[in-house]
């Protein structure tokens, strides 16, 4: 048990350090959204998670990879048409308090939960870690305490980065620089959903 442990804390410190489409956007988020509705992104992003480590483990790998082209060019578009929004997006007027909508928690909570199931690296990377852990062997209980290190490691790594940026946005972070996080966290995507789509045609 204590080596399944080991091993999730460390493939969470792994997925911690990665940059992604999830990245851009919870930065994005918090700085312009504020940091509870960052939190709405990150649930969605953990839900989707979650969803892939369970079907993973309970015999759907199998078809999660053979519907892995689909997934590229549907991740591809779904980026793509993110990115250019947020590229696009007019810069509000500064303002000290961000009112926050319930319909506003609703959408990110959406946007994260697409972003992260529509990643076919996502269900690559969790469908290569749930095989490993059935060739070695591993029970239910030494999975479930695995992959909940895992998540507990990115989901608090996530929150930081959202609690960070509006930190740094409080004190640092002017109209101006805010205007080319937005401008640089939408190209990101863009360029992330080229790749997707690429890739995409690729396999074709």
């Amino acid at each position: 048990m204590v080596e399944a442990l080991i091993s999730g804390l460390a493939l969470g410190f792994i997925l911690m350090l990665s940059v992604g489409p999830a990245f851009f956007a919870v930065i994005d988020t918090s700085i312009n959204k504020g940091f509870r509705t960052a939190l709405f992104f990150i649930i969605g992003v953990s839900i989707s998670d979650i969803s892939y480590i369970l079907l993973t483990n309970f015999g759907a790998t199998e078809l999660l990879t053979q519907k892995i082209k689909a997934v590229y060019f549907i991740g591809g578009i779904a980026l793509m048409v993110i990115g250019i929004f947020m590229f696009v997006k007019k810069q509000k007027d500064e303002v000290e308090h961000i009112e926050i909508k319930k319909g506003d928690l609703v959408k990110s909570f959406i946007k994260g939960w697409i972003i992260n199931t529509t990643a076919p690296g996502v269900i690559l990377f969790w469908t290569a870690a749930a095989l490993h852990l059935a060739n070695e062997g591993y029970t239910i209980q030494q999975k479930f305490v695995f992959f909940a290190a895992a998540i507990s490691i990115v989901v608090s790594a996530d929150i930081g980065k959202a609690f960070t940026a509006q930190k740094l946005k409080d004190r640092w972070l002017n109209q101006s620089v805010i205007h080319w996080i937005n401008k640089l966290s939408g190209l990101g995507m863009m360029l992330f959903g080229c790749f997707m789509l690429y890739k995409g045609f690729k396999t074709l």
